[in-house]
């Protein structure tokens, strides 16, 4: 949560999206306040399934008390009164929604979190009227969040929730697959600013060993910051290329054949930091260091390795969705899964942060082209116990003789 609000400060003021709403500030003991939180709340559970979960897995929040370049904080009221004050608006049967404060900088930041919305879900609407003397919101209006605002629903908004309504009284085939996983725990990266700085001045160190004069501290200088430039993408590179993938393993106990089959994953564990399908366009190798020059010093190693990947293979099975300050999303396309059968996705990579849990918790979302029905579950995947070292998987004295 702390990121988020991080991020939500450090954004552009035009970035509020369907699933991130931000207000500067709001009198949380006053009705207004009230008000301006329960219609966020409403909008977010209102939000079309297949528009919402491409943000966060369809969770919505709503930040009150920063917005981007501005951490203004807030006056904190306590979980059960701030239930209270918005109860009147949502009805006692209402979305699922949370909320939590966040301090930083000395500041209190409320941050409300609006679980995904579902198929079947009923149409909320506001139950209490509301005015601020110039508007008039009446009873049972409905809010719905579109890309950057939360407003009342139009011809569109009322016919995406009636569809959604719908799927509830409707029979629809189930999808009720067997899916698991085959791969070891996920690896604890030390690839953080940190770790990379202490790599840098290690390498700088072993080199200016050999320097002369200002000219040889120059091409050290080139050299290193090169070597900043690749480490991070040699660091995975190499973590992938010694067979830390996963696959997913789907079988079909069904009589039926399930075409084009997808698994969709996604984790809101802070702990989990990237995701890669092993395509990427990362580099091979260090660059060549300074070699010595006799009198004239020392002469650039710099080079383009031959072996580096210019331009990014996009693996036609597999979309990993990375975004500043966003959980990755991983789509795995398996194909045709026959009757009896059984399909494994192609390999893919998940990487956690040095300070991740022993654990990382995946939700997935299946689906099928042939059937009408969504299948969902978790993952908890292992995480290895100790920290892959950027030390020891690229050292410091490589390519140096």
């Amino acid at each position: 949560m702390r990121r988020l609000v991080e991020a939500v400060v450090n954004a552009n003021p035009n970035d509020e999206s369907r699933s991130v709403e931000w207000k500067s500030t709001l009198d949380l003991s006053h009705r207004n306040g009230a008000f301006h939180i329960a219609r966020c709340i409403l909008g977010l559970a209102n939000r079309h399934p297949p528009h919402a979960e491409h943000e966060f897995g369809g969770v919505g929040y709503m930040i009150v008390g920063a917005e981007p370049n501005n951490l203004v904080g807030i006056t904190p009221i306590d979980p059960v009164d701030l239930d209270n004050k918005l109860s009147p608006y949502l009805s006692t049967r209402h979305p699922s929604w949370s909320s939590q404060y966040i301090s930083i900088d000395g500041k209190q930041v409320l941050v409300v979190l609006v679980e995904p919305p579902k198929w079947g879900d009923e149409i909320w609407q506001l139950r209490k009227e509301w005015s601020d003397g110039k508007r008039v919101m009446s009873v049972a209006t409905i809010f719905v969040r579109g890309l950057a605002n939360t407003a009342p629903a139009d011809d569109g908004d009322l016919d995406k929730l009636q569809e959604r309504l719908l799927r509830r009284a409707t029979e629809t085939p189930r999808l009720d697959l067997d899916v698991s996983y085959e791969g070891p725990p996920l690896v604890r990266l030390d690839s953080g600013a940190e770790a990379v700085a202490r790599w840098i001045q290690a390498r700088g160190d072993l080199l200016r060993a050999w320097t002369l004069n200002e000219r040889d501290e120059r091409i050290v200088g080139l050299h290193l910051a090169e070597c900043k430039r690749r480490i991070r993408g040699l660091y995975l590179r190499r973590l992938a290329i010694f067979g830390q993938d996963l696959q997913v393993i789907v079988r079909n106990p069904t009589t039926r054949n399930l075409p084009q089959v997808q698994i969709v994953l996604w984790s809101s564990d802070p702990g989990f930091l990237k995701a890669m399908h092993g395509n990427e366009a990362l580099p091979d190798r260090l660059p060549l260091p300074p070699q010595g020059g006799g009198v004239l010093g020392l002469t650039s190693g710099l080079e383009l390795p031959t072996g580096e990947t210019e331009v990014e293979i996009e693996p036609t099975h597999i979309t990993i969705e990375n975004f500043f300050e966003k959980p990755p999303i991983v789509r795995l396309l398996l194909g045709d899964v026959r009757p009896h059968g059984e399909e494994k996705s192609v390999s893919f990579y998940l990487f956690a942060k040095r300070d991740a849990g022993d654990a990382i918790k995946f939700n997935y979302r299946l689906t099928s082209t042939g059937v009408d029905a969504v299948q969902e579950g978790t993952f908890v995947f292992p995480v290895a116990p100790e920290i892959s070292s950027l030390e020891r998987i690229v050292t410091i004295d490589e390519r140096m003789g």
